[in-house]
């Protein structure tokens, strides 16, 4: 692995490209409030950022597309994991680029807001495709569960929601805007 990170508390990871890993990029171990922004992965075939025995970890991606020159994301996976008390669970939002090969699954969530959320809305020429929702089990913070906004010119396609058991917990009222900026 390129980086490996254990037993801290309270630790931000930012502006970091890691490229080429012959296994997973980053090995988070028994973390305690971590955040990674700005964190680039570029390598075929390989796991990105393996955690565990942590709590309180944020991966905060830009908006994708939002600066130029940008590649396509695709081969994104996010797999069992659990998500408390979060403004946002799990979903794409591009202003400008192709998003293929997304996958969110086997994903607990405890009072969140902003669940499952497709937001194409910023963007009328580039595609999401290939995406699937599986598995998510949890309370949601908000009455939307699931909010899927694809573009009338280019609209997502292959997209699978399925497996999917969310309760509202009543406390929010829905929020003015699907997915805050980071």
């Amino acid at each position: 692995m390129n980086f490996s990170f254990s037993f801290l508390n309270n630790t931000i990871i930012q502006d970091i490209t890691s490229k080429d890993s012959k296994n997973f990029h980053v090995n988070i171990l028994g973390y305690n409030n971590i955040t990674f922004t700005n964190f680039n992965i570029s390598s075929p075939n390989t796991n990105g950022i393996h955690i565990g025995r942590s709590t309180q970890v944020n991966v905060k991606i830009v908006i994708l597309g939002k600066y130029p020159n940008e590649e396509p994301v695709e081969g994104f996976t996010v797999r069992n994991c659990t998500l408390n008390n979060a403004d946002n669970g799990v979903g794409i939002k591009i202003w400008s680029n192709t998003v293929t090969e997304m996958h969110f699954e086997d994903i607990k969530m405890v009072n969140v807001m902003n669940l499952i959320i497709i937001d194409q809305e910023y963007s009328s020429k580039d595609k999401i495709s290939k995406v699937t929702f599986k598995n998510i089990i949890g309370t949601s913070a908000t009455q939307e569960g699931v909010v899927l906004i694809c573009s009338s010119g280019i609209p997502c396609e292959d997209v699978i929601v399925s497996d999917i058991d969310l309760t509202f917990n009543g406390t929010l009222q829905p929020p003015n805007l699907p997915m805050s900026n980071p």
